[in-house]
């Protein structure tokens, strides 16, 4: 039936000139092409009714090439695929729950999907303040898909990760430099607020990073932190702010509910995920606690600094707890 609701929608698409494309995801596409049974009599009148094919797997890339050679068909692998294909998985150990291999490349369509979120809103406003933040997350992207890929050294991660919280801090100005009063203190100099930025930072690139290891828990976590930091944006005026709160949660979300809910094709969302989303948690803390953006509290009882470490608080203890283990069973709290 969905075969025949195809080949109608199809014809009336060419009636009409309008360009169509057939996205394949039929796994026995193989089977039904080598026995030219009816059912791939209707796939293949459907195929070329349209501009092009699209196969997610080689075999079926394969099958329609020699069973169907006058369809102008492409391969377009999905991310599942292809990382089950290269191996890009986060095998099973002791020290986790999953019993199978579980595929990485999760990270990759959600931040896909936050650069397309913050490139659409940029035409709607003035949102050039978060170019900054745009650049980083793609290139914390690419060192992510890296070690998630090959498994880069701590070393070189914790130097790209410094680098890239300096270039924050350097083109946008944002800093921990503001106590709001906490302690006594207000305004901190720039000797003392430029490293205790970078060492704050890079602690929750890598405590968000570190807790990508059950299903769903850095997912969750993120959507909650979004939320609740977006109605802290929201309450202090920063409107650029909460657009980009709003554009992670919702980008997190779907994969979410696939990945904890759905009965297959699950995946992590791995170090192409984390480590951008411990970008952009960067970004909300300096921006709250920096003083450069002149934020005024008109709340009484509210803390902007208890606020970030309540908020905080799961990834931050979560890792000081495994680094700790990790020290106590004489091994390095970075293995």
């Amino acid at each position: 039936l969905a075969t025949f609701r195809d080949i109608l929608m199809l014809s009336t698409a060419k009636k009409m000139g309008i360009p169509t494309v057939y996205h394949i995801r039929f796994g026995r596409v193989p089977e039904i092409a080598k026995n030219n049974t009816n059912e791939w009599k209707r796939l293949k009148k459907a195929m070329l009714l349209c501009d092009k094919v699209m196969a997610i797997d080689t075999k079926t890339l394969e099958a329609v090439k020699k069973y169907a050679p006058e369809a102008k068909v492409c391969y377009v692998p999905n991310p599942f695929d292809m990382a089950k294909v290269k191996n890009i998985v986060d095998n099973p150990d002791a020290r986790k729950l999953q019993r199978v291999p579980v595929p990485i490349l999760g990270g990759l369509t959600v931040v896909f999907g936050i650069l397309s979120g913050l490139m659409a809103v940029n035409l709607s406003g003035d949102f050039f303040d978060l170019f900054p933040v745009f650049a980083s997350i793609i290139i914390i992207l690419i060192v992510g898909l890296m070690d998630d890929m090959i498994s880069l050294s701590p070393k070189v991660r914790f130097l790209v990760e410094i680098i890239l919280v300096l270039y924050l801090t350097g083109t946008t100005g944002w800093q921990l430099n503001d106590f709001h009063g906490l302690w006594g203190l207000e305004v901190i100099p720039n000797y003392i607020s430029v490293p205790l930025t970078v060492f704050a930072c890079v602690g929750i690139i890598n405590a968000i990073n570190l807790i990508d290891g059950v299903d769903g828990y850095s997912l969750g976590y993120s959507i909650v932190s979004c939320s609740l930091f977006g109605v802290m944006f929201y309450e202090l005026g920063n409107i650029r702010m909460v657009a980009l709160a709003a554009i992670v949660a919702a980008s997190l979300l779907p994969f979410f509910l696939h990945n904890v809910f759905g009965k297959r094709s699950k995946m992590f969302i791995g170090d192409a995920g984390t480590l951008p989303l411990g970008i952009i948690f960067s970004t909300f803390v300096i921006t709250i606690l920096s003083a450069n953006l002149h934020i005024e509290i008109t709340q009484v009882n509210l803390g902007l600094i208890p606020f970030t470490l309540a908020v905080l608080c799961v990834p931050v203890f979560d890792t000081l707890r495994v680094m700790c283990a990790r020290i106590a069973r004489g091994k390095s709290p970075f293995s």
